[in-house]
């Protein structure tokens, strides 16, 4: 996801030369995928809950991205827990 933002981001520069009504609508279009992208965060999760028990049908509406992420995040978080060695 975050390759996504960074494609569709505009800093403060780059619409420095945009008109006032291309600013406005740039920013609209920013919030809206903003509140699309909060959206199916949740409705992601939901699914993760509901069908914790059907990993097939998780795997089918969760990002490959995020659990690609998430699989690191436990990786790393095991390799922390693991006794050092003597």
């Amino acid at each position: 996801m975050a390759h996504r933002r960074h494609l569709l981001s505009f800093h403060a520069t780059q619409s420095a030369g945009l008109g006032e009504k291309a600013r406005d609508a740039l920013l609209l279009r920013n919030k809206v995928i903003g509140l699309l992208n909060a959206r199916i965060s949740t409705v992601r999760a939901a699914v993760r809950f509901v069908f914790r028990d059907r990993p097939d049908i998780v795997r089918e509406s969760t990002s490959a991205y995020e659990r690609r992420r998430r699989a690191e995040a436990k990786r790393r978080a095991k390799k922390a827990d693991a006794p050092l060695p003597l």
